[in-house]
C-alpha cells in the first residue's frame, strides 16, 4: 500500500513538472551556463638531424622568441641550450648534430649545413638542409655512375634500432637491387647506401626510403664527375607524391637543368610540365605531355626551355608524382658545380632558409607565386653576428617568379619569410661565386612544423 502511494505521488509530481515546462518553456528555467574553459596549448617537439664532416659547419636559425632549442651529438648525447630569436653557427661537426625544438620553436626554427672547398672530389659550395626523421622519404635525381655518385645517408635518432627499405625506380620501373631491403640502422647510428653499389644506369634514378617501424632521417650526398670533379652538394627529400607539385628555386644562367619525375603508382602517369618564370607561366619544349610508366622514373632536359631564366617547375599529373631538378653552374665541365632543387610544400607561417648568405658569395632569393592573384612576401635576412642584413616586401605577380639579390654579409646568415595566409608561394636561395670556377649551391625555404605525436603516418602510394 505504501509503495503504491509513493509511485502515485511520483507520477503526479512528473505531471506537474511537464505542465510547467509546457507552459513556460525550457528556456525560462534559471539554468547557469558553464564557466568557459581556457584552451590548452600542447607543447610539441621537432627533431632535425644534420650530417657530419670535419669541414662542415651547421647554422641553427630561430626566427622568433619563445619555446626552447637543445643541441646535442647523435652518439655522445652531449647537449647544450640553443639561442632563440638568433642565428648561430657550429663548426667542425665530428658527429651528426641533433637539434630539438620545443614549444613555439617547432614552427620558428630550422638548421642547415654548408662548406666551401677549393678542390678535391667535393669541390665547390656544398649546401644542405638538416632533415626531420620520418617513415617515408622520396629522393629524385640520384646518380649511380661515373658522371654522378649519390650516397643516401640514413640516421636513427632514437633508442631502438630501425629497419629500412630503399626501393629504387628507373626508366623501366622498379629496380631489382639486392641488399637494399631490411637495412638495420642501430640506435643513434648512421648507415650509408651508395647508389652505385646497387644501381648501374646511365640516367638519373629515384629512390623511396621507408622504415618498417620507427623513424629514420635521410639526406643524400651528391658528387658529380669522376676523375674530373664537377661539384658536390646535399639534397633534401622531395615532397610526397601528389597530383600537383612545385619545384622552386631553379637557378638562372647557363648549365644543365635536368628534371627527374617519379611515378610510384601502378598506372601510367601523364604529366604536364610548366615553367613559372619572370614573364609568367609557359610550357617548355618537351614538357607538353611527359609519360611516366608505373613505378618508373624519367628524365627531361629543361635547359633549352628555361632559356637561362630563374623560376620554378610545376608538375600537374593524373597520377601521384614527385620530382626534382638537377642543375650545373655552366656548360664547361672544367668549371662546373652541382646543385639539386627538390619539390617542396607551399610556404606558410614562417619560412626559413638556414644558410641564405655566406661571406664572399653572391646570394639571392628566388620566389614563385603559383596562384592566380598577385602576392607579397615579406623577407628578412639576419646573420650570426646578430645583424639585420636586409629586408624586403617582394611583390610577385600571379604565376610568376621574382628574384631578390641580397647584399653582402660579413658572416653566415639566414633568410626568413613571414608568409601571409592564403597565398601560394614557394621559394629557394641561390648562392654563387666565380672564384677559380663557377661555384653554385641552392636550398629551398622550408616550413618548420611540430611532429604529429601519437598519429599514425599516412601510407604513401609507393608502399608495397
Amino acid at each position: 500500500m505504501t509503495d503504491s502511494m509513493g509511485r502515485n505521488a511520483l507520477i503526479a509530481g512528473g505531471a506537474v513538472l511537464a505542465t510547467v515546462l509546457a507552459t513556460f518553456g525550457l528556456g525560462q528555467l534559471p539554468l547557469q551556463p558553464p564557466e568557459p574553459v581556457a584552451p590548452v596549448e600542447v607543447e610539441g617537439r621537432t627533431t632535425t638531424i644534420c650530417p657530419a664532416a670535419d669541414d662542415l659547419a651547421a647554422v641553427v636559425s630561430s626566427g622568433r622568441e619563445g619555446g626552447s632549442l637543445e643541441l646535442g651529438g647523435l652518439k655522445s648525447g652531449v647537449s647544450q641550450l640553443g639561442t632563440t630569436d638568433a642565428v648561430t653557427q657550429y663548426e667542425e661537426l665530428a658527429e651528426p648534430l641533433m637539434v630539438s625544438a620545443g614549444g613555439g620553436q617547432t614552427r620558428a626554427s630550422a638548421a642547415g649545413v654548408h662548406a666551401q672547398r677549393d678542390g678535391g672530389p667535393d669541390r665547390g659550395i656544398s649546401l644542405g638542409t638538416c632533415t626531420e626523421p620520418g617513415g617515408v622519404h622520396w629522393f629524385t635525381g640520384l646518380g649511380g655512375n661515373d658522371e654522378m655518385r649519390s650516397v643516401i645517408i640514413l640516421t636513427n635518432p632514437d633508442d631502438a634500432q630501425v629497419s629500412v627499405d630503399v626501393v629504387f625506380h628507373g626508366r623501366d620501373g622498379e629496380m631489382a637491387t639486392p641488399g637494399t631491403r631490411g637495412i638495420v640502422v642501430p640506435a643513434h647510428e648512421t648507415r650509408e647506401v651508395a647508389v652505385e653499389s646497387h644501381v648501374s644506369a646511365p640516367e638519373l634514378v629515384s629512390a623511396q626510403v621507408r622504415s618498417r617501424q620507427g623513424r629514420v632521417a635521410a639526406i643524400v650526398a651528391d658528387r658529380a664527375g669522376g676523375d674530373q670533379p664537377k661539384g658536390a652538394t646535399y639534397a633534401s627529400a622531395s615532397t610526397l607524391p601528389a597530383r600537383s607539385v612545385v619545384i622552386p628555386g631553379v637557378p638562372d644562367g647557363p648549365g644543365g637543368r635536368r628534371l627527374v619525375v617519379v611515378n610510384p603508382g601502378d598506372r601510367r602517369a601523364s604529366v604536364h610540365v610548366e615553367i613559372l618564370g619572370p614573364d609568367g607561366a609557359f610550357v617548355p619544349v618537351g614538357g607538353e605531355d611527359v609519360r611516366v610508366n608505373p613505378r618508373a622514373s624519367v628524365e627531361v632536359d629543361l635547359a633549352e626551355g628555361l632559356a637561362e631564366q630563374a623560376g620554378a617547375v610545376r608538375l600537374t599529373s593524373d597520377q601521384l608524382v614527385t620530382g626534382s631538378v638537377v642543375s650545373t653552374s655552366t656548360d664547361d665541365p672544367g668549371r662546373q658545380d652541382l646543385a639539386v632543387q627538390p619539390s617542396t610544400p607551399v610556404l606558410q607561417g614562417l619560412g626559413v632558409a638556414p644558410v641564405g648568405v655566406l661571406p664572399g658569395v653572391a646570394s639571392s632569393v628566388v620566389v614563385t607565386n603559383a596562384a592566380d592573384t598577385e602576392a607579397v612576401l615579406p623577407l628578412r635576412v639576419r646573420n650570426t653576428a646578430g645583424e639585420h642584413v636586409a629586408e624586403n616586401s617582394l611583390v610577385v605577380p600571379a604565376g610568376s617568379t621574382r628574384v631578390w639579390n641580397l647584399p653582402e654579409s660579413s658572416e653566415p646568415g639566414s633568410v626568413f619569410a613571414d608568409v601571409t595566409p592564403g597565398t601560394e608561394l614557394y621559394a629557394g636561395v641561390l648562392l654563387s661565386s666565380d672564384k677559380d670556377f663557377d661555384r653554385m649551391a641552392t636550398a629551398p625555404l622550408i616550413v618548420p612544423q611540430p611532429e604529429a605525436e601519437g598519429v599514425e603516418p599516412e601510407m604513401d602510394p609507393g608502399l608495397g
